[in-house]
């Protein structure tokens, strides 16, 4: 099987994953699209709106796949590296694959695990849905910014805390704050600044984007009772409620002008 045939499928497989992912794609297209429309005319000088259009369209969703197969690339052909075969037992342990395990064994196990990630993820799709939906209208009522921020922080943290409590009172990972730890740890084993950086950047992910409940899981082992994980995850919720407002009053208003300046 020759390289370019495995970073081609790879690749497409990964491709196919993001476009499963069909509601915070299809918001970052739309984003991110109006924002490039309004590129093309400010920047670029093209005033003819269905030029524009096609340059919206065309130019973020090729340059990101350009970019995909350049990242399989880099990973296909330094495969044998050190640093690979970190990543390799790091991802084993992420899933609690043991050396004794069969083939049959192994798919089972990934299979479960992103059966139970599914469903978390199907959840957390309708909850962006939903504070997408609340932050817009907010703002096409002309709410301040505090009132919106406010609103969203509240919507956050009871999110949050119902997907904390579902994982804890369930023992399934589906924020997969357990897996990432075990997995930094094998990382951190290696190497403890590439460790603390990674530990860094995956719970700075998460509390931004992914969810803050995945931070007090991480950390289960340090914070001890549950009490004190309520605790971390109230001020992780003000951080991403803000965002979020920020974030989605943002793609509101893009859109809306990009709209205005079409018509």
């Amino acid at each position: 099987m020759t390289r370019s045939y495995i970073v081609k499928n790879n690749a497409v497989g990964f491709l196919r994953e993001i476009w499963d992912n069909k509601i915070l794609s299809l918001f970052y297209l739309i984003v991110i699209g109006a924002n490039t429309f309004e590129f093309s005319k400010e920047v670029l000088g093209v005033q003819i709106v269905w030029q524009r259009l096609i340059i919206a369209t065309s130019a973020p969703i090729t340059i990101f796949i350009g970019l995909v197969f350049l990242v399989v690339f880099i990973l296909e052909k330094f495969k044998d590296n050190k640093i690979i075969l970190v990543i390799k037992e790091a991802t084993r342990e992420f899933f609690q694959i043991f050396e004794d395990d069969s083939h049959e064994d192994v798919v089972e196990t990934v299979r479960m695990t992103m059966k139970q990630r599914a469903y978390y993820v199907a959840m957390d799709y309708w909850v962006v849905f939903a504070c997408i939906g609340l932050v817009a209208t907010l703002n096409y009522f002309n709410k301040s910014d505090l009132e919106v921020s406010v609103w969203t922080i509240a919507f956050d943290f009871w999110v949050a805390w119902g997907f904390m409590v579902y994982s804890l009172r369930t023992g399934k990972d589906v924020t997969f704050g357990e897996g990432y730890r075990r997995a930094l740890d094998i990382i951190h084993r290696e190497s403890k600044v590439i460790g603390f950086l990674g530990m860094v950047a995956i719970n700075a992910k998460a509390t931004i984007w992914d969810g803050p409940e995945q931070v007090p899981i991480f950390f289960k082992k340090e914070l001890g009772d549950f009490e004190r994980m309520v605790h971390v995850l109230v001020p992780l919720s003000i951080i991403q409620g803000i965002f979020w407002a920020w974030l989605y009053s943002y793609g509101y208003e893009s859109v809306f002008a990009a709209v205005k300046s079409a018509m």
